[in-house]
């Protein structure tokens, strides 16, 4: 990243998704750390607690996609973490009494083969409303991946369900008649 501050992700960053969100932790969110930094900068860990604070809201930013949410974070390294929507299992969203008289909250994402909470939006700005479009993409992404997998629209579907609830009444019967001649 060579000392640049990490803006938002761009579409190099997602490939060939297509971004709905950007966003990053809230500045105000660091009011408190940055109260205390200020107070223990005579001893010396305040500066620390300050660069702390600069580095989490600089150098963090979230995004979510048609296909995925992603979480990017580093200052001489970047990690990142994608979730795909298909695998989102649960949302939900939190603030807290201060978070919510400045308008931010956090927002976290648990996926199927997680255990508890896979990735947080923490401290981003109108949390519930990212919260209710995550869900309708991972709703929309869920949809459309069951019916990508089996190759098949609902009317279709339909029809083979039928069809095999139709060949297991024959075998039930058979079995059952097989059964009264021996």
């Amino acid at each position: 990243m060579s000392g640049e501050q990490n803006e938002h992700f761009s579409q190099e960053d997602v490939g060939d998704e297509e971004i709905q969100w950007n966003g990053k932790p809230a500045k105000e969110s660091q009011i408190i750390p940055i109260i205390f930094g200020i107070i223990l900068i005579p001893s010396g860990i305040g500066l620390l607690v300050l660069m702390g604070v600069y580095v989490r809201v600089n150098y963090t930013t979230y995004a979510v996609t048609d296909e995925a949410l992603y979480k990017k974070r580093g200052v001489l390294s970047e990690k990142t973490k994608r979730v795909p929507l298909s695998k989102i299992q649960n949302t939900e969203y939190s603030r807290s009494f201060v978070e919510k008289q400045f308008g931010f909250g956090s927002v976290q994402i648990s996926s199927a083969g997680s255990s508890g909470k896979e990735l947080s939006f923490r401290a981003v700005e109108d949390p519930k409303s990212l919260q209710e479009l995550i869900n309708r993409l991972s709703k929309n992404q869920s949809t459309e991946s069951r019916a990508e997998s089996s190759g098949m629209g609902d009317e279709e579907m339909l029809g083979e369900v039928r069809r095999t609830r139709e060949n297991l009444e024959e075998i039930a019967d058979y079995l059952e008649n097989k059964e009264q001649f021996v």
